[in-house]
Formats: C-alpha cells, sequence, structure tokens
C-alpha cells in the first residue's frame, strides 16, 4: 500500500467508524484484517476479518442509536507501510456523553491493510461510557 492509498484507506476507515460510506473500507477488508480496539471495557479487543470488524462497528451504531460521530480526521504520520491519523469521536448512550480525541494506525502489508489500531485520548471516559449503567 503506497502511501496515498494508505491514507485513502485511513479515511475510510474514520468514515466507516462515523457510519458513512462503509462499503469503501470492507471492500478493503478482508480475513487476514485484524481491528485492535483499545481500553478495558466490554468492547475493547481485538477482531480480526471482515465480518468481525463490520460486526462491532454495526453494534456500536446500534448500542448510541446511530449517534457515534468520528470527525475531523487529519493526517498524523504517513509511511510507505503506516498511516496515522488523529480526530474526535463523540456518542450519546443512555442519558450519556462522551468526547475524547481519537487515534486511527492502519497498518498494510503487501499492499492490504492488516492492522487497524484505534486509541482514545480520554481512555478511562471512553471505557466508562461503555460500562454498563448501574
Amino acid at each position: 500500500m503506497d502511501r496515498v492509498a494508505g491514507e485513502a484507506f485511513a479515511r475510510a476507515v474514520f468514515r466507516a467508524l462515523d457510519g458513512q460510506h462503509a462499503g469503501e473500507m470492507v471492500e478493503l477488508l478482508d480475513d487476514a484484517s485484524l481491528l485492535h480496539v483499545s481500553g478495558s471495557s466490554g468492547l475493547a479487543g481485538d477482531y480480526q476479518g471482515r465480518d468481525a470488524i463490520v460486526g462491532l462497528l454495526a453494534r456500536m451504531a446500534e448500542l448510541t442509536d446511530m449517534t457515534l460521530r468520528y470527525s475531523g480526521c487529519r493526517p498524523a504520520v504517513i509511511t510507505e507501510n503506516a498511516v496515522v491519523l488523529r480526530g474526535a469521536v463523540s456518542a450519546t448512550r443512555e442519558g450519556r456523553t462522551v468526547e475524547t480525541g481519537v487515534t486511527v494506525e492502519v497498518v498494510a502489508e503487501q499492499g492490504s491493510p492488516r492492522l487497524i489500531r484505534v486509541s482514545y485520548m480520554d481512555q478511562p471516559a471512553w471505557d466508562a461510557f461503555w460500562s454498563p449503567r448501574w
């Protein structure tokens, strides 16, 4: 994956995370693609393959009543095999709202995205948002 293709894919990831044009990203994913979501919430962890990744995105949209928004995507680092983008994320769930910065790193191998790593700047707030309300 060259720099231009890597940046385009990373932007497609942001749009997919935002519930817009997920088809762009889905077409590029395969069974070797791995999404790693940082944190300790029930949604954190590794999602291997197209079906698992798409399933997570659908679940996040469902749990937030479609309020999940990733925005302000800007390239921070672009190399031959990786692209790092920074932006913001917000969502509302069960009367609670979260807003934090987010970093999406996409690493390619043999021209295809292999690792998508999503990290949140205020990880404790992000984890608390996804925790059950007591």
